[in-house]
């Protein structure tokens, strides 16, 4: 039998009302077996009347939080997304990057785990807004080869890239890969498969 969580990463439940995810569960492309992997569940918020996607947040395993991730498209942005963890001390997805490996930064949920879903060791920094020397040391404990930075192609997020490499560049062999400014606001989340292309090349050179 295959065994679903070989990084054995505990997945702790700190949330009652959680649900395991529908046999049919499929959101923005990925099914329950990729989200059931990171310790996806099923989460009806009553007051908001709102279906979330839930997911712990482990830091070395230790659980930190979780974080709820609405899969209903008209969810007002305020409750798009809703964490309950200190974020200046957490990386998303931390515990499933190896150590000694190129890894990209980016700056969110969906960033993170569509990365991951190709082949890209990824970490999420929960927001433009959200870097700490806390979160620095954890990245140092990694070791990894190589950190490239790839935020939002929006002006926030030129910004938290040039902040982010002033900050790494001492200690790391860090570079960043800017996406173009346009109308329809490009991400590691929807960027083409040229862009990704360019950020493994990034990687691994």
């Amino acid at each position: 039998e295959t065994d679903q969580n070989p990084l054995k990463v505990p997945l702790i439940r700190k949330l009652k009302g959680t649900e395991p995810l529908p046999g049919n569960f499929n959101w923005r492309g990925f099914d329950r077996q990729f989200f059931e992997f990171f310790g996806g569940e099923f989460y009806w918020h009553q007051k908001f009347d709102i279906e979330y996607l839930y997911l712990p947040l482990t830091m070395n395993n230790e659980y930190f939080g979780y974080t709820l991730c609405s899969t209903e498209s008209d969810t007002d942005k305020g409750k798009k997304y809703l964490t309950f963890a200190d974020t200046q001390k957490v990386l998303f997805f931390y515990d499933y990057i190896p150590c000694n490996k190129p890894l990209a930064l980016v700056e969110g949920h969906s960033d993170t785990w569509r990365l991951t879903s190709l082949g890209i060791n990824a970490c999420g920094i929960f927001g433009t807004e959200n870097w700490s020397s806390t979160k620095k040391g954890y990245l140092a404990a990694k070791n990894p080869s190589k950190i490239v930075i790839c935020m939002d192609g929006d002006e926030p997020g030129y910004k938290a890239a040039q902040s982010l490499f002033l900050d790494l560049r001492g200690g790391f062999d860090v570079d960043i890969m800017y996406l173009p400014k346009q109308a329809k606001k490009l991400d590691p989340d929807n960027m083409p498969l040229e862009y990704v292309d360019k950020l493994n090349d990034k990687l691994n050179t």
